[in-house]
């Protein structure tokens, strides 16, 4: 008859399952005890996904590890000797200063049980991930924002990118992979003709506010009246240039919206405009525009805008 060290270990395949949907709950199972580690607490449906999907990751390599052990005939002990792997948690998050040549990376990290993580990005062009930059290891309890600023970028250009973190014991975990695309370059200037308008980059992105940029020249005309399309329909704000002034141009809450710069613009100069009120964790798009008058004579006005950027809010 089996002792009952051995009933205790030599347990099913499903019964085994169970254990880890058990295990699971209790995971995700806030415990209201001031002794504790506060418990990692997702913000958005993506982050929750991305943490779940990492607890089961483990707890399948745990319950392989269990059974090829019991394959070998040996017994495994509940009690773990090394930290606890769960609740290691990493996030990629939005670019914020994405410019020509260079952007910052950001991400947020937890290191859960572990005694240490060595945290770097990972980015390319296109899909591909084979560059590095490296960051500080994470040794501090609860979650962290982390963040690089990379330079070696190519203007108008797709990249990938993603947060990782490898802890004492050398398992990987992923942050999810995003992208972002740099600023297109500046035409060459004539400073001659009708207006023109070239949106630039974004800086100062917070939770609910940006900065946005731009350059326009009025070359042979007069006086234009400058101003920034933005909104979260990047549709909507391409079709600003289906209209013939400011005014034409229609609002929507959040969708679509128009922002003054300088009524009486004259010469060439870089502009920008701060935007307020912003959606938090939201991605806008935004173009400069300047209104002139056809024959330089007040009337027949039209629209010259630059190319959409975009860029998205702090969580």
């Amino acid at each position: 008859m089996k002792n009952t060290k051995q009933m205790i270990f030599n347990i099913t395949v499903k019964q085994k399952a169970v254990v880890i949907m058990l295990l699971l709950a209790i995971l995700l199972t806030p415990i209201a005890t001031k002794a504790q580690t506060p418990v990692f607490q997702p913000r958005t449906e993506q982050e929750l996904i991305a943490y779940l999907h990492g607890i089961v990751k483990q707890l399948q390599a745990q319950l392989a590890e269990l059974q090829a052990a019991e394959a070998r005939g040996e017994t495994h002990r509940i009690t773990r000797t090394t930290p606890n792997p769960f609740f290691v948690n990493v996030v990629s998050m939005a670019p914020t200063s994405v410019d020509r040549e260079r952007a910052t990376l950001r991400g947020e990290v937890d290191k859960g049980g572990s005694e240490y993580l060595d945290v770097w990005f990972q980015y390319g062009v296109g899909n591909n991930l084979n560059r590095q930059a490296n960051l500080s290891p994470v040794t501090r309890e609860g979650r962290q924002a982390v963040s690089v600023q990379i330079d070696d970028l190519r203007d108008n250009t797709m990249y990938s990118f993603r947060l990782v973190a490898e802890d004492e014991r050398g398992n990987r975990h992923l942050g999810q992979v995003r992208t972002f695309t740099t600023i297109a370059p500046a035409s060459v200037q004539t400073f001659s003709g009708r207006p023109t308008a070239e949106t630039e980059g974004s800086t100062n992105i917070q939770a609910a506010a940006a900065t946005v940029n731009g350059f326009v020249s009025m070359n042979d005309y007069g006086v234009g009246n400058v101003f920034f399309v933005f909104g979260t329909s990047r549709s909507a704000v391409a079709n600003a240039t289906d209209y013939d002034s400011f005014r034409e141009i229609p609002v929507s809450a959040g969708v679509i919206m128009k922002r003054s710069v300088n009524a009486k613009f004259t010469g060439r100069n870089s502009v920008r405009i701060g935007l307020s009120s912003l959606r938090r964790a939201t991605q806008y798009h935004y173009r400069v525009c300047v209104e002139y008058s056809e024959r330089d004579d007040g009337v027949n006005p039209a629209l010259r805008c630059g190319q959409i950027e975009s860029f998205t809010t702090l969580n």
